[in-house]
């Protein structure tokens, strides 16, 4: 502490020296030496306290201080949150060392009694050692700034100030408070702290803030109408306050000093493993996990030495002509995969006797050779028998199970050590590296960096882009800033982890966990097929596992490895199309599980808890008095006073999800408890049972923004039983209550029953191509309905069929919550359409627990969990794009293609395990040879392709005839001057559909089959739908004629919110001619039953939910050909190419629209009424390389370069090429 001297010569500075204390620092008085006096001896403590502080918690430091002194810019210039809040600790003690020297004035306290009382305050220790340190660091800081020859207590006051005022700022902003938290909130200007006024204590106390009332504080000092008794009151009060202000802001620093670690980076410490701190079991293994993951490597990892040596020392694949050797070993092997291994021994014993030449590689040499071509080889872990855990990680050494006790290994079996159950993982690094070694794969694997520069590129444009694919979505969009890491290049792969557990058997106990990876680099069309998911693990049974984290763990520890390979640069693979190794980082985007499987991915409460959301939002549920299970009721039930649960009614339209720093803070709380009342208080209050391992990853999207909803068990289960158990009546009715009073019973006795026969009757006019038909829900619905029957019955069948069923108020709910749905599943929805679904679901909910839970404690339980998850689908399409792309179809698709497979039952899980394995080996040696993945089915005979995908089946007529019916025949002679056409029966079109015709399914062979002849289609650039007649052939395209539907009817249209489109079926009144390009996908028309004086005979229309037509009308040009730059531009450097320019496809550059469909199938741009779309032209190039109106052709252009320059002013202007471009290129040739 400067002596007195000190002080002196500077209170006699000059006034040119240093600049005169705040406002808030200085006291009352009366002349110069009284108001330069004060303020120093104030600063004088404010220096004592920072002083003391810092030599309490560090007595070593003073010398280090000295010898690295700070110079006075960095130490003004310090914005660290830590030092921040300390700053305004600091503050607020000089605010309270004010106060006791005006007390001081009052009783003459000596100064070595006011000194005492503030080291009382300012002596006790903190309890968390960050918070020590980081308030060690920040008083080091203050007190070096206050020991400076010239330090200006202005200067001071502004900078600790100031950066108190930007960490409140931020806390506020982050999490939600109202205008006052527990320290304070700005108020006014920047350098008023301000805090909510007292009725016990003047505004200028130490509680209040800074006083700015020049009158009251000389009162105050001059102590006018007080007594002795008052003032010592006063002075007890002010250390009271001064000792609550400081709990207060130890508290305050405490939590800025996690929130700045946590909101910094979520790159840990390569070198250095994340803290274990917790002691109640359950947290501390989760966090032994994270811990383990966080620093893990591949030679910590149980790798094989020649799996190992290929992740670290990638080589470019085998030549195709040195495997050419064994391609009939490993064509008869893949052809048998699915057999048995006696068919392959068989086939080959069989060839070999009959060819004795023939080198056909037995069953074991071929597998050898798949495996080592690949370099995927499977990694067991040992584990319970009972499934409790796998032997990983702190567990490795254990000889029994810590949770039943049951041993690791079999007795009996001498010196070998033989488990008695192993859980299998397959490394996810040799299936990456597969995925480029080819050029086709290397080249799949580039959509996701073209789609995201589409994006950006959009996005600085002022494009509003539609949600198409995850990319779409914010947190992908801003994925590196997030992380606070480089964005992913190119040679980054983006990864999800998928989890769920099935049943082997249905009549035995036999359940089996299976993982998958899903590669988000591929483009959707073709990221989900069989061919590109990459098995992750398969956890045998027959138990359930319990600690799920112990069989994660492998798969996550060997991914974290990949992530830090290379100081943090990623692993290496060989990329074909560049020809050389590269480094790639493997980010986790998301871990996709259902609502049970997701309690174990993500460590948060099971659904039935306080917090029970599954996307973590703050939202606390209400239970019965008496009952421990939660219900997410927004509204408060009336005259309910159950403690915790009386919390005022939730605002439907401001449901929040949580923040990574709330996530976190809560996540340490959680950590933070010693005993298992304090835990499970913690557990209450946040939501969170356990860390997920996710966190110890270096590239993921942090928890909790890597979760987010499933559709298939959200939309697609557990809505349709929530809806069907309240019509039904089967939901379970309290004693206070009556079924008598549940008006929407409706789903009961002979209604029910005819209801259940319509949807049998409705599975004639249902196209086999759909998902499976819904069996009769009266009489199947408790016998195993799968999501796919749930979703045609509930969402599809629904709107017609409950029509009639539900009385009006429920029906009109009902059909808000579809319309929606209607939107959400598709894989392209606008900005408008998004909002419109927020709003109806918003409208859907609130509604919902008015008119069945009714404000009723006796009906909490109505209000299930998957009630509430509606109002987050369109914030999570917003943010991670359309759920459509993270769904669990893809592992449930999975689990089906390995468990039919299975040929041994006697040892069903081994025999699944060795299935999975063959298939990632599979599907890494198509990925590496693309020769061998599965041919493409022939044609059937007498077919006729027609270009662009679109081929014609027969049946077909003998030859072309004369039509008999004179409407058809006026239809066809007026649209394509034919007299006589031969008809076909059926068309394929290029996404696989096959559409049949009137002419082929009314031949007597085909009555009983399906309608499939009911098309969407684009007719003189609307929407129209249609039934085709037939099909025929004519100047090389095939022609539908169809007879059209009429316009919808537009009361039952506006009153079912476009859900139902109900229109006349028009015969051969309204047929017309069109493409087979105009035809976009297959519908099903459905009759719809009339109400009382509604017309008859109409006809609804019902597509497959979640289905995208074939191609926007833009897409497709007048003479069939693609409307898109890159199309155009391929065909015009093929042009060029062959005229001798072999290198004009490098030089030219790279544009896209952004107004039209690409044909990488890029995004699209919305085309509403609030975007106008101008038409696009297209600008000839005169000889002498300016621009001309003339559109005519040219016959010869003067030179190369001026066709060049024609080029870049189509990329860089984006103008519309049509036919004009194809005739120009004609003249140059």
């Amino acid at each position: 502490m400067p002596s007195k001297s000190a002080a002196k010569k500077r209170a006699g500075r000059p006034s040119g020296g240093a600049k005169s204390p705040p406002e808030g620092l200085q006291a009352p008085g009366t002349g110069d030496d009284a108001q330069r006096e004060q303020p120093l001896q104030t600063y004088a403590i404010c220096r004592f306290i920072c002083k003391k502080t810092f030599r309490n918690h560090n007595p070593e430091a003073t010398n280090r201080r000295k010898r690295n002194r700070k110079p006075l810019e960095e130490v003004s210039g310090n914005s660290s949150k830590a030092a921040a809040t300390d700053a305004l600790r600091t503050v607020q003690e000089v605010e309270n060392s004010h106060v006791l020297l005006l007390s001081k004035k009052r009783k003459e306290i000596s100064p070595e009694e006011s000194r005492s009382r503030i080291e009382e305050v300012s002596h006790e220790d903190h309890e968390d050692e960050r918070a020590r340190k980081r308030l060690r660091e920040s008083s080091d800081q203050m007190f070096e700034f206050a020991e400076q020859p010239y330090g200006d207590p202005e200067r001071i006051a502004e900078s600790t100030t100031t950066g108190a005022l930007d960490l409140l700022k931020e806390r506020n902003s982050l999490e939600g408070t109202s205008q006052w938290d527990d320290v304070g909130m700005l108020q006014g200007t920047e350098n008023e702290l301000a805090r909510p006024p007292s009725p016990e204590v003047g505004i200028g106390d130490a509680c209040n803030g800074p006083c700015s009332d020049q009158e009251s504080l000389s009162s105050l000092s001059s102590g006018a109408g007080e007594t002795s008794e008052d003032q010592a009151l006063r002075d007890r009060q002010d250390i009271l306050r001064t000792l609550h202000l400081r709990e207060r802001l130890e508290q305050t620093a405490a939590e800025s000093i996690s929130e700045t670690e946590s909101s910094a980076s979520n790159t840990p410490d390569p070198d250095e493993p994340l803290p274990v701190t917790s002691t109640i079991e359950t947290v501390r293994f989760a966090e032994e996990f994270v811990s383990a993951i966080s620093v893990a490597t591949l030679d910590g990892d149980k790798l094989d030495a020649a799996v190992l040596d290929r992740l670290r020392n990638p080589q470019p694949p085998m030549k195709d002509r040195d495997l050419e050797k064994h391609r009939l070993s490993l064509d008869l092997y893949l052809d048998c995969k699915t057999g048995a291994e006696d068919v392959y021994n068989s086939v080959r014993a069989t060839l070999m006797r009959h060819q004795p030449g023939l080198d056909i590689l037995s069953l074991y040499s071929v597998r050898q050779l798949i495996e080592t071509v690949t370099g995927i080889s499977p990694v067991y872990d040992d584990m319970c028998i009972d499934g409790c855990c796998a032997y990983v990680a702190f567990l490795k050494d254990k000889l029994v199970c810590f949770v039943c006790g049951k041993p690791r290994y079999l007795d009996n079996t001498g010196n070998k050590l033989v488990p008695y159950q192993q859980a299998c993982t397959i490394p996810l690094g040799p299936q990456l590296q597969a995925l480029k070694q080819s050029k086709d794969g290397a080249l799949a694997m580039q959509y996701r960096a073209r789609k995201m520069q589409d994006i950006l590129d959009a996005r600085s444009r002022g494009i509003d882009i539609p949600f198409d694919d995850i990319f779409s979505g914010s947190d992908l969009i801003n994925l590196g800033k997030i992380l606070d890491v480089p964005p992913p290049n190119e040679d980054d792969i983006l990864i999800g982890l998928s989890i769920d557990g099935a049943q082997l058997y249905q009549d035995k106990k036999s359940d089996t966990w299976f993982g998958i990876w899903i590669v988000y680099d591929y483009d959707p069309l073709i990221r989900y097929k069989r061919r590109h998911i990459l098995p992750a693990f398969i956890i045998p049974g027959p138990e359930k596992p319990k600690n799920v984290e112990s069989f994660l763990f492998r798969s996550l520890y060997h991914l974290s490895a990949l992530q830090r390979e290379n100081s943090g640069a990623g692993f290496k693979l060989y990329d074909a199309l560049k020809g050389s190794v590269v480094t790639s980082r493997p980010f986790f985007v998301f871990g996709t599980a259902d609502t049970v499987g997701l309690v174990e991915l993500d460590g948060r409460v099971g659904h039935q808890g306080a917090k029970g959301c599954r996307l973590g939002c703050p939202m606390k549920g209400r239970h019965k008095p008496n009952v421990g299970v939660y219900n997410p009721a927004h509204l408060k039930p009336n005259d309910y006073t159950v403690d915790g649960c009386d919390h005022p009614d939730y605002d439907f339209r401001n449901i929040q999800n949580p923040t990574v720093q709330k996530y976190r803070t809560d996540l340490k709380t959680v950590a933070a408890a010693r005993t298992q009342t304090a835990y499970e208080k913690a557990r209450r209050n946040t939501g969170i049972c356990k860390p997920t391992l996710i966190s110890g990853l270096r590239y993921a999207l942090p928890p909790p923004k890597c979760f987010t909803v499933d559709l298939m068990h959200h939309l697609f289960l557990n809505i349709p039983v929530a809806s069907l158990d309240l019509w039904r009546g089967v939901m379970k009715c309290d004693s206070t209550d009556t079924k008598k009073d549940w008006d929407w019973v409706v789903c009961q006795g002979k209604k029910w029953e005819e209801h259940g026969k319509l949807v049998d009757e409705a599975k004639k006019y249902t196209p086999s191509w759909f998902d499976h038909f819904p069996r009769n829900p009266a009489l199947k619905l408790n016998s195993g309905f799968k999501a796919t029957e749930f979703k045609r019955y509930f969402f599809e069948l629904g709107p017609v069929l409950f029509r009639t069923l539900l009385p009006d108020k429920y029906y009109q709910n009902y059909i808000k919550l579809v319309r929606a749905v209607q939107i959400l599943v598709q894989k392209r929805i606008t900005l408008k359409e998004l909002q419109e679904a927020h709003k109806l679901l918003i409208q859907y909910v609130e509604e919902f627990e008015h008119l069945y839970y009714q404000r009723r404690a006796d009906r909490l339980h109505f209000c299930r969990p998957c009630i509430h998850t509606l109002l987050h689908l369109a914030k999570e399409v917003h943010r991670v794009g359309p759920g459509a792309y993270t769904t669990q179809y893809t592992l449930e698709g999975t689990i089906g293609l390995l468990t039919r497979d299975i040929r041994q039952h006697s040892t069903p899980f081994a025999n699944v395990i060795q299935i999975g394995v063959r298939r990632s080996q599979y599907n890494a040696l198509q990925a590496i040879y693309p020769q061998f993945a599965e041919a493409p089915k022939s044609l059937p005979e007498h077919s006729k392709e027609c270009g662009n995908g679109y081929i014609l089946l027969p049946p077909r007529s003998e030859s072309a005839t004369t039509l008999h019916s004179p409407e058809q025949y006026a239809a066809i002679f007026n649209a394509t001057g034919l007299k006589v056409v031969r008809r076909w029966g059926k068309i394929i079109l290029p996404n696989g559909q096959t559409i049949r015709s009137r002419y082929q399914q009314d031949r007597p062979t085909t009555l009983n089959r399906r309608v499939t002849r009911m098309v969407k289609l684009q007719y003189e650039d609307s929407i129209a739908y249609g039934e085709i007649q037939f099909f025929f052939h004519h100047q090389g395209d095939a022609y539908a004629l169809a007879s059209l539907f009429s316009e919808p009817n537009t009361q039952i249209h506006e009153e079912t919110l476009s859900a139902v489109s109900a229109r006349h079926y028009l015969g051969n009144n309204n047929l017309v001619v069109v493409k087979s390009d105009q035809i976009l996908t297959l519908v099903s028309m459905q009759p719809l039953p009339p109400k009382a004086g509604e017309p008859p005979n109409l006809w609804v229309v019902m597509g497959k939910l979640g289905v995208d037509e074939l191609r926007p009308m833009e897409d497709v040009g007048p003479d069939g050909e693609e409307n898109s730059l890159s199309a155009i531009r391929e065909r015009v450097i093929t042009w060029l190419e062959q005229c001798g320019d072999a290198d004009i496809g490098n030089r030219l550059p790279c544009g896209h629209r952004h107004d039209l469909p690409l044909s990488d199938n890029d995004w699209v741009v919305p085309t509403s009424d609030d975007i106008e779309i101008e038409p696009y032209t297209f600008t000839n190039v005169k000889e002498d390389g300016s621009d001309s109106e003339d559109h005519r052709p040219k016959k010869k252009a003067k030179s190369k370069k001026s066709l060049e320059e024609a080029l870049k002013n189509i990329d860089e202007s984006l103008v519309d090429i049509e036919e004009e471009i194809i005739l120009t290129l004609e003249g140059y040739d």
